[in-house]
């Protein structure tokens, strides 16, 4: 059985929220999270913790590049991919409305730590 110390990404998500962004007022303690969240336009709205998802998903490994501090960093990841999660069976699929084309280039993936940090993320 893996360890939170083996997903530390998941320490610091708080929710995912697929859709549209908009400015919700939430209430966090900050600190380490059990449990995150996945709510917007998608089909079903759910709660996620780590057993659940070493149970139901396989992990893969992401390689990726990316600056920081001013310096060229190369990490992997290894975890379940998210738009694998957004499209499963229990997530349903991000929401879109078959009357606008391309309605899925309109949508945008806001995560939220613990903390109440943002950062929104286009995945198309």
């Amino acid at each position: 059985m893996e360890t939170p110390d083996a997903h530390p990404h998941l320490a610091r998500c708080r929710s995912v929220s697929a859709g549209t962004p908009t400015v919700q007022a939430q209430q966090c303690p900050g600190g380490v999270s059990s449990k995150f969240v996945i709510t917007g336009d998608v089909n079903k709205p759910q709660v996620f913790d780590l057993d659940r998802l070493t149970q139901k998903y396989s992990p893969a490994q992401e390689n990726v590049t990316y600056f920081a501090a001013g310096s060229v960093v190369t990490e992997s990841f290894t975890g379940v991919l998210l738009w694998d999660l957004l499209n499963s069976a229990p997530v349903g699929g991000i929401t879109t409305n078959s009357n606008i084309k391309n309605d899925i280039l309109h949508k945008v993936i806001v995560l939220t730590g613990s903390k109440l940090l943002s950062v929104g993320v286009w995945c198309w």
